[in-house]
């Protein structure tokens, strides 16, 4: 039977995360750097979200039996500068089911011999602004349609265009 592993370890194979079903490890800051951490989540959620930079190289990350990985930027776009949820530079890295939200480019691809599979990429997109009344899909197709049609009624009538 094989060992059980902790949910996070530091150790002398680097950084491992390994939350099970019911576990969530959660990392927030401005900039977020990884290298070479295996993130395997079985059930459970890893979270990295970052103001400015989120930046993964070299890691394997792994998501099964409804687990999520999520790397977020969460920030008012920066002008001239894209967001990029994990920037591979190494070699046979696997990135597997993970959920990239808010970021211009989910999985940068640098490296050699890359595994993506069945990521998932989801763009917030703000809906809170204010419709202009012109804008508005009843004024559009209803009421200007109606106005225009009126005013042109009334202008045959008027000239007397319509004998």
């Amino acid at each position: 039977m094989e060992e059980e592993k902790p949910i996070f370890s530091i150790g002398d194979k680097g950084i491992e995360m390994n939350p099970r079903k019911g576990d969530s490890i959660i990392t927030n800051g401005d900039k977020i750097f990884m290298q070479n951490t295996k993130q395997n989540v079985d059930g459970g959620i890893i979270k990295h979200s970052a103001t400015q930079n989120l930046t993964q190289i070299g890691n394997t990350m792994n998501a099964f039996n409804g687990g999520k990985i999520i790397n977020k930027i969460e920030t008012d776009k920066i002008e001239n500068k894209k967001t990029i949820g994990i920037l591979n530079q190494g070699k046979n890295n696997k990135f597997i089911n993970n959920t990239f939200e808010n970021l211009d480019i989910g999985i940068k691809d640098e490296g050699e011999n890359t595994k993506a599979l069945g990521n998932s990429f989801q763009k917030n997109i703000d809906t809170n602004f204010k419709l202009a009344w012109y804008q508005i899909w009843w004024v559009k197709y209803i009421i200007f349609p109606l106005v225009v049609l009126l005013f042109g009624s009334f202008l045959i009538l008027k000239l007397g265009l319509n004998k």
